[in-house]
């Protein structure tokens, strides 16, 4: 009678804690208005198991995930559990497969903490955080170790068949499902709020076609963020929703380098600010050197197994610094060189790409009678070096007996504007835009065939935020245009024992998931040596988010630090898919004196090289 009696007491226990969470989900889905719908339950799950290619981060993750929510369920059905052998054998397993990631999950937990500190110590004063942010980030990391070893326990507890070990049990589930429901609903919730949410969106806060036809005051366009009250609904959830996971942080190009900048830090900065309910000037928290570290590689956003929206956030505070004309010589120099000339190198437009007549591309003022408007962009427009592998490719598509399907603007070509854009000028980037694709329909194009895959990252997933028309031009790397050559057997190649080492494009693999294209055209010429870090899982070159115009204060170039990477697969051929890779890729191994024994070209020359 006693022991049912206390069995009851604390099952009842449980019901409640759970009830409590249960309650605070509810809550939190009604505060940010989210549709919650079981197709979206579903969703979400898929989700998080779609989220293992991210690495062993996402593995960890679903165990805390997944091991949450099956102790809850071990303990809600306990007693049906205890009275059944075979679902508690079934339990038992699952529990230890379970205790095994929750067991990784915590010693990884572990090692990010001391990263973080490593971090707050090195960095402390360029970050400005104070002994405050940091005794708040060491309990807030503590207690995710101690919530995921509780979970480990309360699973292992719950599965053995043995009535003393339920009270235990009960005490532990307690604990930490209070800890999950007090800290860790906004989190769940903004996970499943911005699932849908692309990691290349950022916010569009205007229209220029709607200013100019009347739609929209311009005195009521507010561009960039001040304070937090011009932050858009999303962007505070994430800033609720951060529990300093730490994965950003481990993955971050600029915080590997020393940079003024953690993702962690900055969005936490902003969380602790904004809790005192008074509206300061965000700058008061968050020095303009954090902000002009990132790359926008956004390797933050793709790893965070919460959501958390770290890019939008920094590009809307660059936006404000561009307004309030808080530039360097460099920046400034940048945007007058766009607004000048249309393009980044300050040159003129006349002649522009008319060397690429001899190769027998046409211009499409001539001749609109092709198939791919091939956009050259400013590198391969201006830069020597990159110039060669637009010949090659050019060269590639002639052998491949194309050249004639194939067009360029000439002289119409100018930026496609996403140095504007990244660097925070979002009026410069829409005027270079909405000039592009008048240009496009103009000549009726279909088809976009570009080398640089900032550029295919603007095209594709940018102006048709500004222009419906865009939602059915088709734009394509040429490694894709190439891949699908040699599969139609266009192009036939000589297969060899060669090894070449891919580094992968952020804008490319992890902004649109382009990662097998490279590695089919590789794998048919010679053997692909993998770097660790590679796919959607690649590590910055260091050029992006305009960085490529202007210096980082940093204790190493992330240059030297992505070459060092993929240096270590033992291969002497590295291949770029990026002009701007190529660029910071050719100044770390010349810097380092490498430059006779590291071969650093593209994928057209090394195609070109190699066909029969």
């Amino acid at each position: 009678m006693l022991y049912t009696f206390s069995f009851l007491l604390f099952y009842l226990a449980d019901i409640m804690v759970t009830a409590y969470f249960m309650a605070a989900l509810y809550i939190e889905t009604r505060r940010v208005r989210a549709d919650v719908s079981f197709r979206g339950m579903l969703r979400l799950l898929t989700d998080e198991f779609k989220r293992l290619k991210k690495g062993k981060v996402a593995f960890l993750h679903l165990s805390i995930f997944v091991g949450v929510g099956l102790s809850i369920l071990f303990m809600l059905i306990y007693p049906l559990v205890y009275s059944n052998m075979l679902l508690e054998g079934a339990i038992l397993a699952l529990s230890v497969i379970l205790s095994i990631g929750l067991l990784a999950a915590a010693v990884w937990r572990v090692q990010i903490l001391f990263q973080s500190r490593k971090v707050h110590k090195e960095l402390g004063k360029e970050l400005m955080i104070d002994d405050n942010f940091k005794r708040k980030s060491l309990l807030f990391q503590t207690i995710l170790v101690v919530v995921i070893l509780l979970t480990m326990v309360d699973l292992d507890l719950s599965s053995l068949h043995y009535q003393g070990f339920f009270y235990y049990a009960s005490f532990v589930f307690v604990i930490r499902t209070a800890l999950v429901a007090l800290l860790y609903v906004k989190p769940a919730i903004n996970t499943y709020v911005n699932m849908e949410m692309k990691i290349p969106e950022i916010t569009t806060p205007f229209n220029i076609n709607d200013v100019l036809q009347g739609k929209v005051d311009p005195s009521s366009i507010k561009v960039g963020v001040e304070t937090f009250s011009d932050f858009q609904k999303y962007e505070l959830n994430s800033l609720d929703a951060c529990v300093e996971i730490g994965a950003c942080e481990a993955a971050c190009p600029a915080t590997k380098v020393f940079r003024p900048l953690s993702p962690r830090v900055l969005i936490r900065k902003l969380a602790i600010a904004s809790e005192k309910k008074v509206n300061l000037p965000l700058q008061s928290v968050i020095a303009e050197e954090e902000l002009w570290s990132c790359t926008t590689c956004a390797a933050c956003v793709y790893s965070c197994p919460v959501d958390v929206k770290h890019l939008p956030i920094i590009i809307d505070m660059r936006r404000k610094l561009v307004e309030q004309g808080k530039l360097d010589k460099k920046k400034s120099s940048l945007l007058l060189s766009l607004g000048e000339y249309g393009n980044t190198f300050s040159s003129t437009n006349q002649l522009r790409n008319s060397w690429l007549r001899e190769t027998g591309i046409k211009i499409a003022s001539e001749s609109q009678n092709f198939e791919y408007l091939f956009w050259v962009g400013c590198m391969g427009s201006f830069d020597s070096r990159i110039r060669r592998y637009v010949s090659a490719f050019a060269e590639v598509a002639k052998k491949a007996g194309i050249i004639e399907k194939i067009a360029i603007l000439g002289e119409e070509e100018t930026c496609c504007g996403d140095p504007a854009r990244r660097l925070g000028e979002e009026g410069k980037f829409q005027e270079l835009a909405l000039a592009n694709i008048e240009k496009f329909k103009k000549y009726n194009v279909r088809k976009i065939l570009v080398i640089c895959p900032h550029g295919l990252n603007t095209f594709r997933n940018e102006y048709s935020k500004l222009d419906d028309w865009m939602k059915n031009v088709e734009v394509k790397h040429h490694a894709q245009l190439i891949d699908e050559l040699i599969k139609d057997g266009r192009l036939k190649t000589n297969n060899g024992e060669q090894k070449y080492t891919i580094h992968d494009p952020c804008y490319l693999s992890r902004y649109n998931g382009m990662v097998n294209p490279q590695r089919n055209v590789i794998g048919a010429i010679g053997k692909v040596a993998e770097p660790d870090m590679r796919g959607e899982n690649t590590f910055c070159c260091g050029a992006g988010g305009a960085n490529y115009w202007y210096e980082a204060k940093e204790r190493k170039r992330i240059s030297h630090e992505r070459l060092e990477q993929l240096e270590k697969t033992n291969s002497k051929n590295i291949v770029t898919l990026c002009p701007f890779c190529n660029a910071m890729l050719f100044d770390a191994i010349t810097t380092v004196g490498k430059a006779d024994e590291t071969k650093l070209r593209d994928i057209a020359e090394i195609v070109n090289d190699a066909l029969k």
